[in-house]
């Protein structure tokens, strides 16, 4: 019995080991579909004239060089493409808006849409914007990438500093540094994909430098002896 546990405990953490990426996987796609149904809601009940127009007069100027031929501006249209395929195309709006119904559950739902059809418009108002923001935070992705990488260099220099200088431990710096982390990256996108109103894309540039502070701040107070 005494050998038992053991093995079961050492079973059940390799277990949770394996299971993990799959956990994490689930979340991440689970708060990104929740993210993308909050911003839509959000920019189809309170959406302004002229939001788009802004929107891509804005994201033109993040790479002036390359202009409708850049990177995010290509993802920002194959978004919207996918987006638009999933609800309009999958769901048989596409093909009833060009050859009509051509059965009666066509028929039903096909009176059912003409009585929204500006409610239709609003929403595929909405893909485009989401799409185009979404566009701009890939945009921004190899900045983050270098700048994170640089910030966990600097942190793992001074975690070596404290090591050689005795330093105290803080595990709750170290804690807080990672669930604001997070917290900070979850609500930049939420906040910049749903606000109604147009947004210069250089405001991305505020999450970033604070998630590479924290990033930082969390390397810097890694335990010192593992």
């Amino acid at each position: 019995m005494a050998n038992r546990q053991p093995a079961f405990l050492s079973e059940s953490l390799s277990l949770r080991f394996l299971l993990m990426p799959f956990k994490r996987a689930f979340v991440i796609l689970l708060i990104s579909l929740l993210t993308f149904a909050f911003s839509v809601i959000i920019q189809g009940s309170y959406q302004h004239n002229g939001l788009l127009a802004r929107e891509l007069d804005m994201t033109l100027n993040i790479f002036t060089d390359s202009g409708e031929n850049s990177f995010h501006i290509r993802l920002a249209r194959n978004t919207y493409d996918g987006l638009h395929w999933l609800f309009y195309g999958l769901t048989g709006i596409d093909s009833m808006s060009a050859y009509g119904p051509t059965d009666s559950v066509e028929e039903f739902t096909w009176k059912i849409l003409e009585q929204h059809k500006d409610k239709l418009a609003v929403f595929d108002q909405s893909l485009k914007i989401v799409a185009v923001r979404i566009g701009n935070i890939f945009a921004y992705i190899p900045l983050f990438v270098i700048v994170v990488i640089a910030s966990g260099f600097d942190g793992l220099i001074q975690r070596r500093i404290r090591q050689d200088n005795a330093a105290r431990e803080s595990s709750i710096i170290y804690n807080l540094s990672v669930y604001w982390r997070f917290g900070i990256l979850w609500t930049s996108i939420i906040l910049y994909l749903s606000l109604p109103f147009s947004l210069p894309s250089e405001i991305l540039l505020v999450p970033i430098g604070l998630i590479c502070i924290l990033i930082f701040i969390q390397f810097k107070y890694f335990k010192k002896y593992l």
